[in-house]
């Protein structure tokens, strides 16, 4: 199994520095294409949601200071990855030739609807990184992570700023025995195999006829990937604290979950271990639905 595709979203400059350097870390080993993608919004889409009783030629000087306006910002980020290339000594190309090594190519895309043509771009990666700008953890990037999550198909990582990241990484896989957290230990398998640690979490008691860590330790036995598993109890935190902390104390630089186990209007109003961590998380969180 190998990430031949990684796409990195950068709606704006502050979320390239951090999705490239996650990106290229991870995709390391695998010598991938990365794709720092950034859309630049239609203004005929955007007018009415804003201003919905503009009417006349007020509607047609917006539209157009709108498009001016995604344009500098098109360029501004455009100006960032290859600043960010160059600083990494990392190829920089804007078109879509292949090479050899990893290299990080730029795709401005000027028709799409903010944020579904993200995900609708996502579907022919293999992987998906998202940088989570500290100035900005409620709706910009939860919006844009949500509509990854449900509509690419693929497994996000969503990382914060300031990130310890590694192209060897410790991995603890958070596991419930559920659906969404198997697709996320399956989406994870080519990250697995070149971590230096593997750790299957599991936080209080899982049903009987659920898999267990145990079972979840053979399983990547067979894959050839250590791991060990470890348990603790939720008596006196939330999952997602416990989740966290554990984490931390057994120095993980990626953290793998299944997503939204919930329905997600549940996860909304109560919270919810995703919400939680894609929002407060100190490590990358991989997820898959």
């Amino acid at each position: 199994m190998s990430i031949k595709k990684i796409h990195v979203p950068v709606p704006h400059q502050n979320f390239v520095g951090t999705g490239l350097a996650l990106a290229t870390a991870l995709g390391h080993p695998f010598k991938p294409q990365v794709i720092a993608h950034h859309i630049v919004p239609t203004p005929q889409v955007a007018v009415p949601a804003v201003y919905p009783v503009a009417t006349g030629p007020y509607v047609a000087d917006l539209v157009e200071q709108i498009r001016l306006a995604n344009i500098e910002t098109a360029k501004g980020v455009k100006a960032e990855v290859e600043e960010h290339c160059r600083k990494a000594g990392i190829a920089f190309s804007d078109t879509s030739s292949r090479q050899q090594e990893l290299h990080i190519r730029y795709w401005e895309q000027e028709d799409a609807i903010y944020p579904d043509g993200y995900a609708l771009a996502a579907r022919l990666a293999d992987l998906v990184v998202i940088a989570r700008p500290e100035e900005d953890v409620t709706r910009e990037t939860t919006t844009l992570f949500e509509t990854l999550v449900f509509q690419s198909s693929q497994p996000v990582i969503i990382t914060p700023e300031n990130a310890n990241i590694s192209d060897k990484a410790s991995v603890v896989i958070a596991w419930d025995g559920g659906k969404e957290a198997a697709r996320a230990l399956n989406a994870s398998l080519p990250l697995l195999h070149h971590a230096k640690q593997v750790s299957i979490l599991t936080v209080g008691n899982l049903s009987g006829r659920l898999p267990s860590a145990n079972d979840v330790v053979k399983h990547l036995a067979s894959h050839s990937i250590e791991a060990t598993a470890t348990k603790r109890d939720d008596k006196d935190n939330d999952a997602e604290t416990v989740i966290h902390e554990t984490s931390k104390e057994l120095g993980a630089n990626l953290i793998v979950m299944g997503a939204y186990s919930h329905t997600r209007l549940r996860e909304m109003v109560l919270g919810g271990v995703t919400r939680h961590m894609t929002r407060h998380s100190e490590i990358p969180v991989l997820l898959a639905h």
